[in-house]
């Protein structure tokens, strides 16, 4: 979106929350999330780092893997599990 306060915006999130975020992770991974740019003829703004889209690539396809892994170990353990068509009337 250009900048952090317009992403924060979208997200319904308070500018200092969404900046506090990302401060903590740039401290943790140990490289900038966003490039900042200032002032200048279209006012200043920031992007996402190359580094950044990376980790957010490889974090949705860990959401993606967990989900898939979720769904497996549903089938696996729930799928045959009827216990109204299990129960004799007697339990």
């Amino acid at each position: 979106l250009g900048s952090l306060r317009a992403a924060a915006q979208h997200l319904g999130m308070a500018y200092t929350k969404a900046f506090s975020m990302v401060k903590r992770a740039e401290r943790e991974f140990g490289f900038a999330m966003t490039q900042r740019t200032i002032g200048g003829k279209g006012g200043g703004g920031s992007t996402i780092t190359p580094q950044a889209k990376e980790l957010l690539m490889r974090y949705q396809a860990y959401r993606t893997a967990c989900g898939q892994s979720a769904q497996d170990l549903y089938n696996t353990y729930f799928s045959t599990f009827h216990p109204e068509k299990d129960l004799s009337p007697e339990q």
